[in-house]
C-alpha cells in the first residue's frame, strides 16, 4: 500500500535491488554447504527469498540452467508482491522458467508461513534497518521455522545463536553504497 499511495514505506524497510552476479556467487557458496545439493546440483532443493520485493532474484534463480526443485519469494509489501506476480505471469507465458515458482504476500513471522521445506534461504538483510526489532524478529522467525541443516544467506548481518557460520564473501553492491558482505550459515 505504501508504494501504490506514493508514501514512503516504514523506516524498517528500504527497497533495493541486489546485484545478480553477487547473488549467484552467494548461492554457489550456499549450495556447497547444502546437503540437498550434492555436487552442486540444485534439482532436489528449495530456495526461498525472504523479502523478495518485485521478485527479481526469485525469477533469476528460477530461470537458471542449474535448476532448483522450487523457488519461493516472501514479501510483506502488497504492491511489490503484485509486481512479482506480474513478472511471474509474463515469464510463464514466455516459457522462461525452468522450475516451479511461488510468491507469497505475508510477514515472515506469520503463523501461516511454512519455511520448513526450505533447503536454502536468502535474505537481503542490508535493506533492513540494523537498529530496531526487524532483524531480531527475522532471526527468531527463521530459527523457529527452518529445519536443522538449512543453509541461510544474509547480507551485512550475522545471525548468531542457533546458526553456524560456514562461509562469507565480499562483493560490490552499489545499491548499498559500495561493498557488501554475504554470510552463509547452517541452522543448528
Amino acid at each position: 500500500p505504501f508504494i501504490a499511495k506514493n508514501e514512503p514505506p516504514p523506516q524498517d524497510f528500504t527497497y533495493g535491488e541486489f546485484p545478480l552476479d553477487f547473488f549467484e556467487s552467494l548461492l554457489t557458496l550456499a549450495v556447497a554447504s547444502c546437503p540437498s545439493c550434492p555436487d552442486g546440483v540444485r534439482s532436489n532443493a528449495e530456495l526461498i527469498d525472504l523479502g523478495s520485493g518485485s521478485g527479481r532474484l526469485v525469477m533469476t534463480a528460477a530461470s537458471s540452467s542449474n535448476r532448483w526443485r522450487k523457488v519461493r519469494g516472501i514479501e510483506i509489501l502488497p504492491s511489490l508482491h503484485e509486481l512479482a506476480l506480474n513478472k511471474l505471469r509474463d515469464a510463464s507465458t514466455m516459457g522462461f522458467l525452468s522450475t516451479e515458482v511461488q510468491f507469497e504476500n505475508c510477514d515472515w513471522s506469520s503463523h501461516d508461513l511454512n519455511l520448513s521445506t526450505a533447503d536454502v534461504v536468502f535474505s537481503y538483510t542490508t535493506a533492513l534497518r540494523s537498529s530496531g526489532s526487524v532483524l531480531s524478529a527475522l532471526t527468531e522467525a527463521i530459527r523457529l521455522k527452518l529445519k536443522p541443516g538449512c543453509v541461510v544467506v544474509t547480507t551485512d548481518y550475522e545471525l548468531g545463536h542457533g546458526f553456524t557460520l560456514v562461509a562469507s564473501a565480499d562483493g560490490r553492491n552499489e545499491g548499498a553504497g559500495g561493498e557488501c558482505t554475504g554470510y552463509v550459515f547452517i541452522k543448528d
